[in-house]
């Protein structure tokens, strides 16, 4: 059970903030809560004993909510404003450290995807489909042989509750919606009951959300604790970890696309996931990423890093996504990569905020790796934001002067602090895609203290003019990738 839920008065239309009680089942709420709330759990009002709210002032949306578990038959639920104390920090990392657990071990969660506050609710009517403007899609009048008439609504196949309904789009709501074993989602288009097995529209239209797809691999994962898909295959087998990377970069890929209030919760907003997911990979998780497989960690990439300002404040080290927590985060293919052999982790290290909370926030953290490195040349002006590919030189590209092609720079964010003039890149081998013939890596720039930060993804495709037979093709990249030369880089 969590550490405290509302208890759903059978007497009077009252709820009560109830701790430390047995194990029952109890439902959680997933809404937005559209600004600050005028009702929460504070210290104050736990010191006075303000543990008894009548039902009909607390704001729509939970009323609603508490409606819903009366009818289900259920005594209690866990909404996050009113059971976890909003002004005492200590409380608040303890609690969203045990995020995981409390969605998982749910009996349903109420989703109210509707409403974009918490004033709103979501039980009250729908507009009839066409009255709004925003409506995507149109009635179509019929009459029958009969002479009987009505009319069909007409939608795009593709229309999706990530874009209709507000909830989507709110960054803490996509955990809540992966790790809750049952869900009642009350959409703008319809009603949907989700479990662990199939999506049910109750009315309306049918439209799941694109990340039910993660959801049903994510459980899917988790019931292989108790009965493997394949007995055949080990829990810790490389075809089986291969796949868990690849579903962690398809979560961070779509948690990114939603907005939070707070960017320091970037991290914390992931973090019940990430301790399932450590469960399974066997691994330390490293703020966004796994220690054993670092390099995987590493290849992300902001789609539109070159018209992103940096947020002023620190959310993560450089390395990883995390510290770009508005960016609109890709990864890079790994189907046909391995990790280039010359890179060497010998240190990574994350501080947590809260010791008890590991999978929340971090204060600092620092990447030391050994590796191959290219060096370029860049003159940074403030009227750009960084460099590309026709604006730096290459140094030393190692044994031979290999043609290099298609290089790309993909820019984390503008940097406004870097300084005029001639600037050195580092460029970090990390990966070597075989299938393309392409090196992928992060580049850097050096700081005045002789650490590194990252500034952004890279790819090269470097061409050699072959005279003798082709079979001959890999050998000479890997020549070539040997004589690159190696340094240690402290990354922050």
């Amino acid at each position: 059970m969590p550490a405290r839920v509302l208890e759903i008065s059978v007497i009077d239309s009252t709820v009560c903030i109830r701790e430390n009680i047995s194990p029952a089942p109890y439902a959680v709420l997933s809404y937005c809560w559209g600004g600050p709330q005028r009702i929460t759990l504070t210290n104050s009002r736990r010191n006075l004993g303000g543990w008894t709210i009548p039902q009909e002032t607390l704001p729509l949306t939970i009323q609603d909510a508490v409606r819903v578990v009366r009818q289900l038959g259920l005594k209690y639920i866990w909404v996050d404003s009113l059971c976890i104390i909003q002004d005492d920090e200590a409380d608040m990392a303890t609690q969203i450290g045990k995020m995981a657990n409390i969605y998982q071990q749910s009996y349903v969660a109420i989703s109210a995807s509707r409403s974009a506050g918490a004033e709103e609710g979501f039980l009250h009517p729908r507009f009839p489909f066409g009255a709004a403007k925003s409506s995507m899609g149109f009635q179509l009048p019929y009459r029958t042989r009969d002479g009987q008439t009505g009319s069909a609504i007409i939608i795009e196949e593709d229309v999706s509750t990530e874009y209709i309904n507000p909830l989507r789009k709110r960054g803490w709501a996509f955990q809540e919606f992966i790790l809750s074993p049952r869900i009642i989602d009350y959409g703008q288009l319809g009603t949907t009951w989700i479990c662990q097995d199939t999506e049910t529209h109750t009315d309306g239209f049918s439209c799941p959300p694109p990340t039910v797809w993660s959801r049903r691999k994510f459980h899917v994962m988790e019931s292989e604790i108790e009965k493997p898909a394949d007995p055949n295959i080990a829990k810790n087998s490389a075809d089986r970890l291969d796949f868990l990377h690849k579903l962690w970069t398809v979560i961070v890929q779509q948690y990114m696309k939603g907005a939070l209030t707070c960017f320091n919760d970037r991290l914390p907003g992931l973090g019940g996931i990430a301790e399932r997911m450590s469960y399974h990979l066997e691994d330390d998780y490293v703020a966004g990423g796994w220690r054993k497989c670092i390099w995987e960690s590493l290849v992300w990439h902001n789609e539109n890093g070159r018209e992103w300002n940096r947020l002023p404040g620190y959310f993560a080290p450089s390395w990883s996504w995390a510290s770009i927590p508005d960016g609109d985060i890709g990864f890079i293919s790994t189907n046909h990569s391995f990790a280039d052999e010359g890179l060497k982790v010998l240190t990574c290290q994350v501080e947590p905020v809260n010791q008890e909370a590991k999978y929340g926030a971090v204060k600092s953290g620092f990447l030391e790796v050994r590796g191959r490195v290219l060096t370029a040349r860049y003159t940074h002006d403030r009227n750009s934001p960084g460099p590309d590919a026709n604006s730096i030189t290459f140094d030393d590209v190692g044994s031979f002067p290999p043609d290099i092609r298609d290089c790309g720079l993909y820019l984390d964010a503008i940097v406004m602090e870097a300084q005029e003039g001639e600037i050195t890149l580092w460029l970090l081998c990390v990966c070597w895609d075989h299938k393309r013939n392409k090196m992928s890596g992060i580049f850097l720039r050096q700081l005045r203290d002789g650490t590194y930060i990252r500034w952004g993804l890279f790819s090269l495709n470097p061409t050699v003019t072959l005279k003798e037979d082709e079979a001959r093709h890999l050998d000479l990249h890997a020549e070539w990738r040997s004589s690159i030369p190696t340094r240690t880089l402290t990354i922050v």
